[in-house]
């Protein structure tokens, strides 16, 4: 190889060298200002992981089981004050917030005790394994029309909610029914047979034929003293 060759050679893979080394600086100075940055995201990516986690295992575990009952009496009489007494239970494991109780029944429905107004009752918080217990009261009407003698079915049902995750709502809601059945003073007319039909006509005939004779004869004597 010529002296001059050998020299351009040199000079070239010196430059080669120069500009590998060059950027290879360079990426190694553009790596350690990405190193920060990678670090700071990565420790961001953790905490938002685990706060994620956190909150989703902390409404996991807030849950409360809201179950209500009712017991009331079996038969019942038209125009009664039909009781029935609820029990709302809380079965956990966590508190119940917010929680109310609804009903619903084909008449007019009062409340009394732990309940400041009629339904729907607000209870407040309920604690894990904690129950209350509501007195509610149907007022039927009067029966008197002769045609309802059969008896009727009174539906009472009662529901309950909760701000609290419920994670079991088949037994947030209870329904019980009462017999009700007229009121046998109230249906008592006496019967009345044809012959004391015919009886009554015939007493009203003289009545009246009495009546108007007694209005002949005063019309006689005051024609007679004039």
């Amino acid at each position: 190889m010529p002296r001059t060759s050998a020299i351009a050679f040199v000079a070239e893979r010196s430059g080669v060298q120069q500009f590998i080394q060059a950027e290879a600086l360079r990426g190694s100075a553009q790596f350690r200002r990405l190193v920060p940055r990678m670090t700071r995201n990565f420790f961001t990516c953790l905490i938002v992981l685990f706060s994620v986690a956190r909150a989703t295992s902390g409404r996991a575990l807030d849950q409360a089981d809201l179950r209500i009952t009712a017991t009331g009496p079996l038969y019942a009489t038209f125009g009664d004050r039909v009781p029935y007494l609820l029990t709302v239970e809380n079965l956990g494991p966590s508190a119940s917030t917010d929680v109310a109780v609804s009903v619903s029944a084909p008449f007019q429905v009062f409340s009394s005790g732990i309940c400041s107004a009629d339904f729907p009752c607000a209870l407040g918080s309920l604690a894990s394994n904690q129950s209350r217990t509501i007195q509610a009261y149907v007022q039927t009407p009067y029966l008197f029309c002769s045609e309802c003698r059969d008896p009727l079915a009174l539906y009472f049902g009662a529901n309950v909610t909760g701000q609290t995750q419920d994670p079991d709502l088949s037994n947030n809601q209870f329904v019980i029914s009462t017999i009700l059945s007229p009121d046998r003073k109230l249906l008592s007319v006496p019967a009345v047979s044809a012959w004391s039909s015919f009886t009554l006509i015939i007493l009203l005939a003289f009545a009246a034929l009495g009546c108007a004779s007694s209005d002949r004869h005063l019309t006689v004597r005051s024609s007679g003293s004039r």
